[in-house]
């Protein structure tokens, strides 16, 4: 019986020290040094419910993202602009570099969501997957758990934490310091967060406190005048996706006005040096791990900025852009749509040909008399300014149909009854109308 009792005390003893050693282990071993798509290649796994290739992540799959992981890390670079098309796979660019400083570099996270409806979503049908899916995450969303009560709009890990807002909140981009920052369709953010300005800078200021901190921003553009995501590109590198010609070797950026297909069974891209013409798959016969980037402002490293657009994407065909741009090229709401989505540029409204100065100012009509015969009620708007009452008279037809009858404006103090006096009696002034004969 002794025997026994020493041998299950050994082996005991034996599974106590093998425990030791290992909490030991993974409480002082240093950290995995692997850039962001090591990383991903190694732990991240895409989740059924919102990839269209379940399963392990494979860099290669996206091989434009290296670079833009590589320079996330790069203690040079402060901020990651990148102005795309959709279908590039660009959320999940975001959730691999979320994954990875919340596994190898745990710090305080702000993700950034246009609404904050759209932040809640965002957290439990992306997000949540795959903190299910990518084991290593699980592991330490669970150790915190146990003790904290993780929330869909903040998600607790060891060392740091995740929080989900909508760039309409003003309260979700104020208070606490940040370090990493991630801004996802930044031109689908309000002009300002209620009264308190432009959500993009409120959240990057609270990057301020970190001197390692980091800005990663993404979008599809939209229109050209209010686009915030082309302003930040072009405050940038200004980096284009790049191929090398099939025929002389030249690189050069996958530009759309260089897809020829009339007469073709399938679209052939030309080359911009030699002339030369060649399908997508020899353009892609490399699975475009031969591409790179190529910045027209090489020397900006601490504000990089990527512009990438379909036709880099391995999941939608020449075939299908050129097929797709037939079908909407007539249709200027649907063609606004292709370019921004599509190209990853934004659209420019052509006034000239939007709008016919001439012909407009051709429906003008004298109608003889104050008012037109169709007004059956009259509206004035009075805008109160410091020196002055401004007064407009509108009338109004069936239909909505609307006339502009008499702007006229008071000199004054407004807060003196004299002027408001003048206002009372231009109010209940009479109004002709052109008399009719029966």
């Amino acid at each position: 019986m002794k025997k026994e009792r020493l041998l299950k005390m050994k082996i005991l003893g034996k599974h106590t020290i093998h425990l030791i050693e290992n909490i030991v282990k993974d409480t002082l071993a240093p950290p995995e040094d692997l850039t962001i798509a090591e990383w991903a290649d190694k732990y991240r796994v895409l989740s059924r419910e919102s990839a269209a290739e379940a399963g392990k992540w494979e860099t290669d799959r996206t091989p434009y993202m290296k670079a833009i992981f590589d320079c996330v890390t790069d203690s040079i670079t402060k901020s990651i602009t990148i102005m795309s098309s959709a279908q590039v796979g660009k959320t999940e660019l975001l959730l691999n570099i979320l994954g990875r400083y919340m596994h190898l570099d745990p710090c305080p996270i702000l993700f950034v969501q246009p609404t904050v409806d759209d932040a809640k979503s965002f957290s439990k049908e992306r997000v949540e997957p795959m903190l299910r899916d990518t084991k290593i995450l699980k592991t330490l969303v669970d150790k915190v758990n146990k003790r904290e009560t993780g929330t869909v709009q903040e998600k607790m890990f060891p060392g740091g934490y995740v929080r989900f807002v909508g760039a309409n909140s003003p309260s979700g981009l104020a208070s606490r310091p940040i370090k990493i920052t991630l801004l996802d369709e930044v031109d689908r953010f309000p002009l300002s967060a209620k009264k308190e300005g432009d959500p993009v800078k409120l959240a990057e200021r609270r990057t301020n406190n970190f001197y390692d901190s980091k800005k990663i921003r993404v979008s599809t553009p939209t229109d050209d005048a209010t686009s915030k995501i082309q302003l930040l590109y072009l405050a940038g590198s200004q980096e284009e996706w790049s191929l090398p010609c099939p025929y002389c070797g030249e690189y050069q950026a996958l530009e759309f006005e260089q897809l020829k297909y009339q007469d073709l069974v399938e679209p052939e891209f030309e080359c911009k040096f030699c002339g030369e013409s060649a399908v997508e798959s020899e353009w892609k016969k490399c699975g475009q791990t031969n591409g790179k980037w190529i910045a027209k402002f090489p020397k900006e490293k601490e504000n990089r900025s990527f512009h990438l657009n379909a036709l880099a994407s391995p999941w939608v065909s020449w075939k299908e852009i050129i097929a797709e741009y037939l079908n909407v090229k007539d249709d200027d709401f649907q063609y606004k749509t292709f370019i921004n989505t599509v190209l990853g540029k934004t659209f420019t409204v052509n006034l000239d040909s939007a709008m016919d100065y001439e012909a407009i100012y051709e429906t003008r009509e004298d109608y003889g008399a104050e008012l037109h015969d169709n007004v059956v009620i009259l509206t004035a708007g009075v805008d109160v300014q410091d020196n002055r009452l401004e007064v407009e008279v509108v009338g109004w037809g069936y239909g909505y149909e609307s006339y502009g009858i008499i702007y006229r404006d008071f000199p004054g103090d407004p807060g003196k009854e004299e002027v408001w006096l003048k206002l009372d009696a231009f109010l209940r002034k009479n109004l002709n109308i052109k008399m009719v004969s029966l």
